[in-house]
């Protein structure tokens, strides 16, 4: 009786030495946090330099032990990343794999429209435990344009990152910046803005662009002012862009166009016509502005 009792407390002794040489070091753990900081407050570069001190830490595009691979979730609307040690790589020791702002998501598909390119919303550091060889974790993503329709369940994505310096590039580490997320629609339209494929200033007034991260709730002229916001915050300059071209110093939050464009090109406006005479004690009728959009 006392052997077997002495027997299970020494195997319990060494599943519990076991779990505990899976938990991440407090140093590790700490240094998932700081990196996180960095990118909340829009300094990825000096997120990277913090991880250059250790051997273990990289970001997923220059981790020479780890591969990353993703696949959309539909039902999370967004990014399922999985992390995996390389063939021949030791188990035993934790792993930081980083995935910073500006990182884009490539669909890998044959034939057919590909869906479009997603780009991450949110910094994110993964932290692999020692005898641990994959982990996983969900990201928020964007889709880069209104042109193409949305991400599927299941596809597979490819990563790269944002050409540096690009405007693309920038918006999405604005975007990626602050503790907590912008608005879902305001974001989406930055990002459409800053790589060239944004509706027009009308088409927004006029039609519906719904994300799927807010299909309730259509990206219309309500989320300019926001999305001019982040593009501000990101450093740029907006008469670089032929959206707020098509707006006036007066409609840059409202984003009303112009009265001389109609869907990004020039026209000659109309005349005016002549207002009704006002029978005597009626008040004129007030009617909607043209394309004004309800909802």
């Amino acid at each position: 009786m006392f052997r077997s009792l002495s027997l299970t407390v020494a195997l319990s002794a060494v599943s519990l030495g076991g779990a505990l040489a899976c938990q991440p070091t407090p140093e590790t753990q700490q240094l998932k946090r700081e990196v996180v900081a960095k990118y909340e407050a829009g300094q990825r570069e000096a997120g990277h330099r913090l991880l250059s001190r250790f051997g273990y830490a990289s970001t997923w595009a220059a981790h020479e032990q780890v591969t990353v691979t993703a696949v959309f979730d539909s039902r999370e609307r967004g990014m399922t990343l999985f992390a995996e040690r390389k063939p021949g790589v030791s188990s035993s020791g934790d792993m930081l794999i980083a995935i910073p702002p500006g990182t884009r998501f490539i669909p890998q598909t044959k034939g057919g429209e590909a869906p479009q390119e997603l780009i991450l919303a949110r910094g994110a550091v993964m932290l692999m435990g020692s005898l641990h060889t994959t982990e996983t974790t969900a990201v928020p993503v964007l889709c880069t344009t209104y042109r193409r329709h949305g991400p599927e369940a299941g596809v597979r994505y490819t990563l790269r990152m944002a050409e540096p310096g690009s405007a693309l590039d920038e918006v999405a580490q604005a975007v990626c910046s602050g503790t907590r997320a912008p608005q879902a629609s305001e974001a989406a339209l930055a990002v459409w803005i800053a790589s060239g494929s944004a509706p027009t200033p009308a088409q927004l007034g006029s039609s519906s662009y719904r994300t799927f991260h807010t299909p309730r709730q259509p990206v219309n002229r309500s989320h300019v002012a926001g999305a001019k916001r982040i593009l501000l915050q990101a450093g740029l300059d907006l008469k670089d862009f032929a959206f707020f071209g098509q707006l006036t110093p007066q409609s840059m939050d409202s984003g009303e166009p112009s009265q001389g464009t109609q869907d990004g090109r020039a026209v000659d406006p109309e005349p005016t016509p002549a207002p009704a005479p006002t029978p005597t004690g009626a008040s004129p009728q007030s009617s909607p502005r043209s394309g004004e959009f309800a909802g």
